[in-house]
């Protein structure tokens, strides 16, 4: 029979992680699987990184009172899917050695290295370990952080064993990676595209002959376009000159892909937007500064930016700008562009 005493040591052993954990299955997205613990918190979310270096998954067990705000791991693992061409990079988790400066290497054996320091807990340090399995030829590599009062050493050597032994390969990353390298040659025909479609539409709305820098005026409505430092589309329209104590209107109409704003410029030739959107450009401004302030110190105006990179083609529909800009243009006249919104 067991005595008390190995009942409870066994508890305790079993609440602080210590005890031999059952493994549990982890899919690392649709690359790989891993075996955990099952008393380990680290099983429960999974965060994804992907980049043109690796693609990198990530388990954590957050201390719960981090009071200070900032977040004191218990535990953390890391699973890294290199590029073929990558090199060894330097992994988080803010280990140092006891005096604060570099962590001790108590063990290294083969494709496992464990080093012995700490990390900060609050406004305190918290003893750790960090195991590495580095596999450079596989470009594999998993990183198991953890306090040390969780797992004794042989333990967590073990564990980490048969967490790296676990590692099954699903399909090549390689090509993912490839993929990722590529998405800013993608992105670049794709702005073209739209680009071209977007001066198709606005040839067809009688703004012909356009350039960069300068503005084409359509039934009092500006359009301009620019490409530096990204291809954006703009269209401004004088709404009317005003005298205002407060000058900041406090309407406004906004709609994905169509973030219609209203603008004012005061006395000393200033221009604002509300929320900081984009003022009016070049060519634009060069035109608004000739409208006379007779009828009052202000000048609003409706504005409309359209970055390219950041629309999809089927959202490119200036029949949303004439809706809006009618929206706008009442406001103005019947004074609740000015109101707080009920």
């Amino acid at each position: 029979m067991w005595s008390y005493k190995v009942i409870v040591m066994g508890l305790i052993a079993t609440l602080l992680g210590c005890a031999k954990p059952k493994l549990v299955v982890r899919p690392l997205g649709d690359y790989a699987v891993i075996e955990v613990g099952d008393n380990s918190k680290v099983k429960d979310r999974i965060w994804l990184e992907e980049n043109e270096k690796a693609i990198l998954f990530r388990m954590d067990e957050v201390y719960p009172w981090a009071f200070s705000g900032v977040a004191s791991y218990r535990q953390q693992l890391w699973v890294r899917l290199a590029a073929a061409d990558a090199v060894q990079s330097i992994w988080p988790g803010h280990l140092d050695g006891a005096d604060g400066k570099r962590p001790v290497e108590v063990y290294h054996k083969g494709p496992l290295r464990v080093l012995e320091g700490r990390v900060r807990k609050e406004a305190d340090f918290e003893a750790a370990r960090r195991f590495e399995w580095d596999e450079p030829e596989n470009k594999l590599r998993i990183v198991w952080h953890c306090w040390s009062k969780l797992c004794a050493l042989e333990e967590g050597l073990e564990r980490m064993q048969r967490m790296a032994s676990s590692f099954r390969l699903k399909r090549d990353w390689q090509e993912r990676i490839l993929a990722i390298r590529d998405l800013p040659r993608l992105a670049k025909i794709e702005n073209a595209k739209k680009l071209a479609l977007t001066l198709e539409l606005l040839n067809k709305r009688g703004y012909q002959g356009m350039k960069p820098g300068v503005a084409v005026e359509r039934d009092g409505v500006y359009a301009e376009w620019m490409l530096e430092p990204e291809a954006r589309i703009q269209f401004v329209k004088f709404l009317g000159l005003r005298k205002s104590v407060d000058p900041k209107p406090q309407l406004r109409i906004s709609e994905k892909c169509y973030p219609l704003t209203a603008g004012w410029r005061l006395e000393d030739g200033s221009y604002t937007n509300v929320d900081n959107a984009y003022l009016p450009m070049p060519g634009i401004t060069e035109l608004l500064n000739r409208v006379p302030r007779d009828a009052g110190p202000i000048l609003y105006y409706a504005v409309l930016t359209i970055r390219i990179d950041e629309a999809q083609a089927k959202d490119i529909r200036f029949e949303v700008w004439d809706e809006k800009i009618a929206k706008l243009e009442a406001a103005f006249r019947d004074g609740s562009l000015f109101r707080e919104p009920q």
